[in-house]
This record gives C-alpha cells, sequence and structure tokens, in this order.
C-alpha cells in the first residue's frame, strides 16, 4: 500500500502541476502567458502534492508522523534562521510577481544598473544591459530600491535641450527644430512637438525640443 501511494503522488504531483500552469496561462489569456508565474505555481504545487503523499506513506509504514513534524519544524527553523537572505529573496520574488512592477522585456532601472530584464525567478532578477552585460540582481535588492520601468507607460517624452548664441535669430532656429522632430518618423503625430526657451544665459540661449516616442524608440 505504501508503494502504490509512492507512485500514485508521483503520478498526482505531475499532473496537478501540469494542470495548475495550464490554469495560470488560461487566466491570462488575453496576454501571453507569464512563464516565470506558471513555473513558480507548479513547482509550489508539486513540492506540496510530494509532501502530503510523504506523510501518508509515513502514516502507512507504522511511524509516528507527530514526532516527524515536530523535528521537521525545528529543523525548519534552523534553516530559516540561517537562510534569513536568502529567504528574503524568495518573500521579494513572490511580491514582484504578485506586484507586477515590470515584467521579462522591460526596460528597467534599479538603483544605478539599467538594462533589460531577461529572466526573473524566486531568487534573483538578470538584467542584459545595452552593451551586453550580464547583471544578476537578489530580489530582496530590487524590492528595497527604486524601481523604474521604462516600458510601463505606452510613450515616453525625448527632451533634447540645446545651446544657441545669444546673437542668433531664436525664432528661426525654434521652428526649425520643431520642423525637424515633426519630420522625424520615429515621433508619434498625434502629439504636438514643443519647442520653448528655456533659460537665458549671458552668453546664449538653451531652448528644449520636447516630443513624443513609443518605448523602444527613445534612445
Amino acid at each position: 500500500v505504501a508503494g502504490v501511494i509512492v507512485l500514485v503522488t508521483l503520478w498526482a504531483s505531475r499532473w496537478l502541476s501540469a494542470l495548475a500552469r495550464g490554469l495560470v496561462g488560461r487566466v491570462s489569456r488575453h496576454q501571453p502567458p507569464d512563464a516565470t508565474l506558471q513555473t513558480f505555481i507548479g513547482s509550489a504545487v508539486r513540492y506540496l502534492v510530494i509532501i502530503v503523499g510523504g506523510v501518508a506513506v509515513l502514516q502507512q509504514l507504522g511511524v509516528k508522523t507527530t514526532s516527524i513534524l515536530a523535528v521537521l519544524g525545528a529543523a525548519s527553523l534552523a534553516v530559516g534562521l540561517a537562510m534569513q537572505g536568502a529567504l528574503s529573496n524568495v518573500a521579494a520574488g513572490v511580491l514582484i510577481l504578485a506586484l507586477r512592477p515590470y515584467r521579462v522585456g522591460d526596460f528597467i532601472e534599479i538603483g544605478n544598473r539599467k538594462g533589460t530584464v531577461r529572466a526573473l525567478d524566486l531568487f534573483v532578477t538578470e538584467l542584459a544591459t545595452a552593451d551586453n552585460l550580464k547583471i544578476v540582481v537578489p530580489n530582496g535588492k530590487v524590492f528595497a530600491d527604486i524601481i523604474v520601468n521604462h516600458n510601463f507607460h505606452e510613450r515616453r517624452r525625448v527632451d533634447a535641450v540645446l545651446k544657441i548664441p545669444i546673437a542668433a535669430d531664436v525664432s528661426a532656429v525654434m521652428a526649425g527644430l520643431r520642423a525637424r522632430a515633426e519630420a522625424n518618423p520615429l515621433v508619434l503625430k498625434d502629439a504636438p512637438v514643443l519647442v520653448e526657451v528655456t533659460s537665458v544665459l549671458h552668453d546664449g540661449v538653451e531652448i528644449a525640443a520636447r516630443a513624443w516616442v513609443l518605448p523602444h524608440d527613445h534612445g
């Protein structure tokens, strides 16, 4: 009977894990399935079933599970105290999965690090910089720091600040900047281009041209 319970437990853990992955994919039917969330939920369901099956096997073999559970509880407490940093990363990973400050593929800024999110799991977030460096950030540090998501909104504004001599024809320069920005194919046409004087200095004038673009065209 214990052997049958082991076989049923292993089969049920795989089947329920696949079922949980499928349910997570159906919940987000209007968006691409989140592979990170599917992996996390599937693994959690599988290990939970295996633990329950293991307790059932021990009971079938006549082992007093109350003493075993007490030992496991004490061991879990000791391991938890020894792995506070790792467990804090797991907790932060769960919160990131729940709150969704960013997703895989977003260009984000964490502290003074910028990069595209390549992978996200329970312990770390992996970034790829513009010059193709791999940056691995613990989730505990990510959640405790300021997160800037450059791809969260549908559009971003580009601000180009230029300094011209005080004797130049300011109106002509501003008109030329506006025409140049409006002719740029990356600039969105449904938002007006703004060109304005931002500062008057002793030796020149600062002019800012502001235009709206899609997030991936901001650079």
